[in-house]
């Protein structure tokens, strides 16, 4: 079956697909999303959906974060006002826990990669106690910094959807099998229907985006990085966030439940096993459960009080280099790519819409990040492409 000729399809409905239809819909281009899974199901769905400065990789990818906050916080309210879907975002501060030197040097390294952007008040035993005395008493100093925030993914994903759909974006349940080209130039996209005729095409299918590479002849160097996630029901307040930054913590989320966890992250253990895994593994573990329960209730004794509601796992897009692929891809006209987002997709998810609908209405993208060591075109020249990644073990 060929459907009628669409201005753009995008393949994948997670917060980064869902928010690239919104953007390409409030443009007024006529745009498909194919996926054969439920709007943000994948790891939209189980992301934490912190929005802060820290735990940032390299300065200029902390640059992307700060544009990507302030995206975020002008888009959420407009997405609740078009949809009807409140995404959930909500803003306090953060309380940061040091208890030995690694902690410290973690903290220092944060503060560094934002040249100075970072601004914490540096805190006593006696006054980090003194604000919340569930902590555990063997921490030695703290740090306190303002205006954290957190946001539902799977709410902004679906508040974007809606919105899209309401500037006409159509939504179908269908899965992506390959492109039509002519020559270098993208003409359609096939799916287990049938071919829908275009003059672009968005790829941004999660952990799955290495697919594309056969599709494209250029390669979109992707690998699933397992994470797994708590929230938890408590029965006293948490204020404001509380987190380790060697691990550990409790981040409050705006309907009442805290956020324990993740791991597959940097400032997680490379651990064996069920912990870090570069495959496609959904099922939440003992272990994983065990690892960010025992960690956190260290630093907040008192977490054992509280109830898990739901354990989360599932693959995240790892990226060769562990940086986000975003733009245009190289040789193949009306191809993009936006993927590798790693465990900060929801955070970076309305830039990323952002930036790709610019490059398809005009041409190029205006951001106050250089995007030079985002853009796909770093994976060209025939290369062999290893991926290195601190803190992920890739041997498997």
């Amino acid at each position: 079956m060929v459907s009628a000729s669409r201005d753009v399809v995008v393949v994948g409905a997670g917060v980064i697909g869902t928010a690239i239809a919104y953007y390409l819909g409030e443009a007024g281009l006529r745009v498909t999303v194919l996926d054969d899974k439920p709007v943000g199901s994948g790891c939209t769905l189980h992301g934490t959906g912190l929005v802060w400065k820290m735990i940032w990789n390299e300065k200029v990818q902390y640059q992307l974060a700060m544009e990507a906050r302030d995206v975020l916080f002008d888009l959420a309210p407009r997405v609740y006002e078009a949809s009807g879907i409140d995404p959930q975002l909500h803003t306090y501060d953060t309380l940061l826990t040091i208890f030995d030197d690694e902690d410290v040097l973690r903290l220092e390294r944060d503060i560094e990669q934002s040249e100075g952007d970072i601004q914490v008040d540096w805190l006593t035993r006696e006054d980090v106690l003194a604000m919340d005395a569930r902590i555990n008493p063997e921490v030695q100093r703290g740090a306190f910094l303002k205006g954290s925030a957190q946001i539902d993914g799977y709410s902004l994903s679906q508040g974007l959807a809606r919105g899209a759909e309401r500037k006409a974006v159509e939504f179908l349940r269908l899965r992506a099998i390959g492109l039509e080209r002519q020559g270098d130039k993208v003409i359609g996209v096939v799916h287990t229907g049938g071919t829908i005729p275009c003059a672009n095409v968005v790829l941004c299918m999660g952990a799955w985006s290495n697919i594309a590479s056969d599709w494209l002849g250029f390669p979109v160097p992707i690998k699933p990085l397992k994470g797994e996630t708590l929230r938890i029901k408590h029965p006293e307040q948490f204020p404001v966030q509380i987190s380790r930054p060697s691990g550990g913590g409790a981040s409050p989320r705006k309907d009442g439940l805290l956020s324990v966890g993740a791991t597959g992250t940097n400032r997680f253990s490379d651990l064996p096993g069920d912990m870090i895994q570069l495959e496609y593994d959904p099922t939440p573990t003992v272990e994983g459960r065990e690892y960010m329960f025992g960690m956190s209730k260290y630093v907040i004794p008192s977490l054992d009080r509280g109830e898990v509601v739901y354990h989360l796992a599932g693959p995240r897009p790892l990226s060769a280099d562990g940086m986000p692929i975003i733009g245009p891809v190289p040789g193949v006209e009306g191809a993009y790519v936006a993927t590798g987002h790693r465990n900060k997709g929801i955070h970076l998810s309305g830039l990323t819409g952002k930036i790709i609908a610019d490059f398809i209405t005009t041409g190029s993208a205006e951001t106050r990040t250089p995007l030079d060591r985002f853009l796909a075109q770093r994976f060209g020249g025939g290369k062999e492409i290893e991926f290195q990644v601190d803190g992920v073990t890739t041997s498997a």
